[in-house]
């Protein structure tokens, strides 16, 4: 459901959370070395990293914290990058191939398995009113840009009273041309 102007960010903030939750559970497996432009780069059984984060971050402590909440980002980033190939009719992104081989290396193995299966809540950014999703929808329609889903239909929650229904621009950036429109009379 994410908008276009959402799913390359979503992509790399999960790799980037990935790799930093990596740096804090395995700290023995990274290589830490300068590369030929003199920056500190990270690398797991030389693959490089993304850098991971400078200071603590409140999702990277979550995903270090549980195999599950690892596998859940993980997934997270695959969808975002087949969602990103789809819409776009792109390749895969360095991102996904990097995470991937990632996987393939077996970094799942370095964080904590609980005795049950579960994904706790994840570190919201804003504040949680009611359910998380519904909280997620009604801050993302709060977004002051018009959104799009390229090759995707709208989706119904951001339809509902927050566009016009015949042009679904978001109110009040725009306006439909249309003279019979609710929004452009009123």
């Amino acid at each position: 459901m994410l908008a276009d102007i959402h799913l390359r960010p979503t992509l790399l903030a999960s790799c980037k959370i990935i790799s930093s939750a990596l740096c804090q559970v395995a700290p023995n497996e990274i290589q830490i070395k300068r590369n030929s432009d003199g920056a500190k780069e990270h690398n797991y059984k030389k693959i490089t990293l993304i850098p991971p984060y400078p200071r603590e971050n409140s999702w990277v402590l979550w995903v270090a914290k549980s195999y599950y909440h690892f596998w859940w980002i993980v997934e997270i980033a695959w969808n975002t990058d087949k969602e990103l190939s789809y819409r776009f009719s792109t390749s895969q992104s360095n991102f996904y191939l990097k995470l991937s081989k990632l996987v393939e290396e077996g970094i799942a193995r370095h964080f904590p398995k609980p005795d049950y299966k579960k994904v706790s809540n994840w570190p919201a950014t804003f504040p949680i009113i009611g359910g998380e999703i519904n909280s997620h929808r009604q801050n993302y329609k709060k977004l002051p840009v018009r959104m799009k889903w390229t090759n995707r239909e709208t989706p119904e929650f951001f339809k509902d009273a927050f566009s016009c229904p015949k042009c679904f621009a978001i109110r009040p950036v725009s306006v439909c041309d249309d003279s019979f429109c609710y929004y452009s009379q009123n």
